[in-house]
């Protein structure tokens, strides 16, 4: 994945590169006798600029390629749909839009804080069990001074450190907007407005943005440039800062692993030779020594055992809830097994099944135990290998086990209460239906610009003089709440095709998966297509025609989307105080509460959906939308304001929600960090190849897109060698040496849960 994003981003790097140093080299050449046309006061892209000065020999070449350009440009860029979602805004309806989600919010958040009170077992439980760092005051606003006072550690220590980073990743995300918005507030967006000098800007949202500066205003264009740069370097700095100081917690996360996952390791790709516990056992043996080997797991196959204990489960499930249907009512339940069978007696039913359960499942453990015992069979290429020390488990994950990079791979185990079993016990071919899964994702990903085209056009299509007052309100948010919703149901479609055709070695997997994809396909669906009006498959396919039309398209499309992406961001406002509610979670509780105890009760409505609102779909969420205040940075100095306002309110909702009310998750170590890090800095990358594409409209021949050129280089270099520059992954040997050589006791192990004893299966 790493290194197909480094090829992608040196692609787009190289074509910006040899963007620029032709259209300099065209500027510098002999200036020609220029039509009358072009002396008007209307912008010209840089392709007529180059026209203009390039010579006699050349011009009918470039005629021809920008002929072809701009008619590409008129007839793809011009699209309806997004036309009308990219309309300009007056202030009346950004105002409308931003009281609307502002009282929006306080209905929300005052709905959460009302909650809060009466159903504390739903959102204040991690403080009533013990487990938050600290007891909110009972009033309606203690749950804020709670939730400002907790640290970053000890919310690591509480809830883990995947959750804990997370809230401290709108705290990194608050620190880059306030460096942004300080210089761009409060001094370039005065000086566009004041001395842009675009004739016609008598909306003040348009004359605070950049799209109000004339072309060749040379020193408020070099003011600009020097802002990129300003920008790329507080980006860079604070993300590498927030790297450094997440080293130290990774360590430590990874030397105080508990119990059995401190001292395991999984292995995966063994030979056919070795597939038993027995050979597997002496494989590392042979290696470290008897005495350093606890025991060795093969995982084995055992579908239909799985199938029993669901059973099994189900029916222990159903017999008591006909049970207390029975106690309710007094009248016994009746049931149909089958679609088309008689009724039954209910608990008849599931107490038979129970009794043909009961002795099924030890002959199927008997059995799988027998077979066990041979080399290959139902043992798979998957094993877990216990060592008696967490320094030589650390140890095996530096060693080479095998020439053969495919065998004897050594990692940290998933969280024992997460592994998806299923997975580790698939065959080699796994990787055909992973090609299948990537396949569906590809064709989703190209129908998914027609949907969101769809969505403006049928909220163009409701006549909005009907509803009469609201009408401005329609106007301000119609768009993006059709976007908003429609995205939200991406994360379910993804995490089902992830689910069926990937290897996944957890559940905390399948969301990390997600928050790489999902990112995606927000960056080409939030950021890239509304503005431009093509997704990213079509957008390479025109640069891929003309070079040219890439520096055309940036430059003609997003200075004018700004005023759609404040309306965007104001709606994620009101988005997450939503979330605040917990709602889903609220009304399972109530339900589940007239059949079950309190306790029980809250168990079956935890833990929220994890499709949108796991961490893999937040992180993507949060990351985009800091991205949007990076990228609109130049464009309209309100953006990143709006953005800054947006992550005030998520570090107060989820710093609550993430410590004090959700339950704990399974741990990758601060994996959805990195991931974060490093999209941030990609987005930046894109911010500085926009910005070159700008002021290559606004001023070719000055100095401005010289400094975001600059800028893209920096940021560029800053993504690729990130990986290379901080060693993260696993512990520095160094620091391996000074594990403790005792053993770690546990209580747990990585042995398949349906091969212990059956009480403890169902359990």
């Amino acid at each position: 994945m790493a290194k197909s994003s480094q090829i992608g981003l040196w692609a787009v790097l190289a074509l910006t590169c040899f963007g620029f140093v032709v259209a300099d080299a065209k500027l510098n050449q002999e200036e020609c006798e220029m039509p009358a046309l072009l002396n008007s006061m209307q912008p010209q892209p840089p392709l007529q600029v180059l026209l203009q000065k390039s010579s006699s020999s050349s011009k009918a070449g470039i005629a021809a390629e920008a002929i072809q350009v701009e008619h590409m440009a008129q007839k793809d860029l011009t699209r309806d749909g997004y036309a009308r979602m990219m309309k300009q805004l007056g202030m009346a309806e950004f105002l409308i839009g931003l009281i609307s989600n502002i009282l929006m919010c306080a209905i929300f958040l005052g709905v959460f804080m009302y909650m809060r009170l009466k159903y504390p077992v739903v959102y204040s439980n991690n403080v009533l069990i013990g487990v938050a760092p600290r007891k909110p005051e009972e009033t309606l606003f203690g749950w804020v001074a709670a939730t400002l006072e907790t640290s970053t550690d000890e919310a690591a220590q509480a809830v883990g450190l995947d959750s804990a980073l997370a809230i401290e990743f709108q705290a990194l995300c608050l620190r880059i907007l306030v460096v942004i918005c300080i210089p761009m507030l409060f001094i370039i967006a005065p000086l566009n407005c004041y001395f842009g000098s675009r004739s016609g800007a008598d909306n003040l949202l348009a004359r605070v943005t950049l799209d109000n500066v004339i072309d060749g205003h040379s020193w408020l264009l070099n003011l600009h440039g020097l802002a990129v740069l300003g920008i790329c370097y507080a980006v860079r700095t604070l993300v590498f800062q927030a790297q450094g100081q997440f080293l130290e917690r990774r360590f430590t996360w990874l030397k105080n692993l508990s119990g059995a996952r401190a001292t395991t390791v999984l292995v995966e790709g063994i030979p056919k030779a070795y597939r038993s516990d027995a050979k597997v056992l002496e494989f590392f043996s042979d290696i470290f020594g008897p005495e350093a080997i606890m025991q060795a797991d093969v995982v084995k196959r055992t579908e239909a055992l799985e199938g029993y204990l669901e059973n099994y489960v189900a029916a222990k499930a159903g017999k008591k809830e006909a049970e207390l249907q029975l106690e309710t009512s007094k009248v016994r339940p009746t049931m149909r097994p089958t679609w088309f069978g008689a009724s039954v007696d209910s608990i008849d039913y599931y107490s038979k099944e129970l009794t043909k359960l009961d002795g099924l499942i030890p002959q199927e453990r008997s059995r799988i135990k027998k077979e066990a015992a041979e080399v290959g069979g139902i043992n798979t290429r998957s094993a877990f290998v216990e060592f008696r020390t967490p320094r030589d488990a650390a140890v095996s994950k530096y060693v080479n086990h095998s020439a053969n990079k495919t065998e004897w791979v050594v990692s940290t185990p998933p969280d024992i209460h997460c592994i998806r079993w299923c997975d580790l016990r698939q065959k080699e071919d796994a990787n055909c239906g992973s090609l299948f899964g990537k396949f569906i994702i590809l064709c989703l990903f190209a129908c998914f610009a027609p949907i969101t085209v769809a969505i403006s056009d049928a909220a163009e299509a409701i006549d909005a003089g009907i509803l009469g007052p609201f009408e401005a309100l329609w106007n301000a948010q119609a768009a993006t709440i059709g976007l908003t919703i429609f995205l939200s149901m991406l994360p379910t479609v993804l995490l089902l095709i992830f689910r069926t055709f990937f290897t996944l070695r957890c559940e905390r997997v399948a969301q990390q998966k997600l928050h790489v994809y999902y990112f995606w396909f927000l960056v080409s669906f939030v950021l890239l297509t509304p503005p431009i009006g093509l997704n990213i498959v079509e957008l390479a396919a025109q640069v891929s025609a003309s070079p040219w039309s890439l520096f055309y398209i940036l430059a003609s499309k997003f200075p004018g989307a700004s005023c759609f992406f404040l309306n965007y961001l104001l709606l994620q406002w009101t988005v997450e105080c939503m979330s605040a509610m917990r709602y889903t979670n609220l009304g399972k509780y109530r339900l589940f509460r007239v059949l079950y105890e309190k306790e029980q009760a809250r168990q079956m409505a935890e833990p929220e959906d994890q499709d949108f609102y796991g961490l893999g779909a937040r992180s993507a969420c949060w990351t985009i939308n800091l991205l949007l205040g990076i990228v609109f940075a130049s464009l309209n100095p309100l953006v990143p304001a709006v953005a800054l306002c947006y992550f005030c309110i998520t570090r107060l909702v989820y710093g609550y929600l993430i410590v004090f009310a959700e339950t704990k998750k399974p741990d990758l170590g601060g994996l959805f960090w990195v991931t974060q890090l490093k999209h941030v800095l990609l987005g930046t990358v894109i911010y500085c190849a926009l910005m070159v594409g700008v002021f290559l409209q606004k001023d070719p021949a000055g100095m401005p897109s010289v400094l975001a050129f600059a800028g893209l280089l920096y940021m560029a270099s800053a993504y690729i060698y990130f990986d290379e520059y901080f060693f993260w992954e696993t512990l520095p040997f160094a620091e391996v040496a000074k594990c403790a050589d005792g053993p770690r006791t546990s209580s747990e192990s990585y042995a398949q849960p349906e091969l212990m004893e059956p009480t403890a299966s169902v359990k």
